[in-house]
């Protein structure tokens, strides 16, 4: 879950790329 706080402090379209690495 830490990932996910981190990418969303990044930015939403971020998000996006590293919830489908996951």
């Amino acid at each position: 879950m830490e990932n996910f706080v981190k990418v969303e402090k990044i930015g939403e379209g971020k998000l996006a790329l590293d919830f489908a690495d996951l």
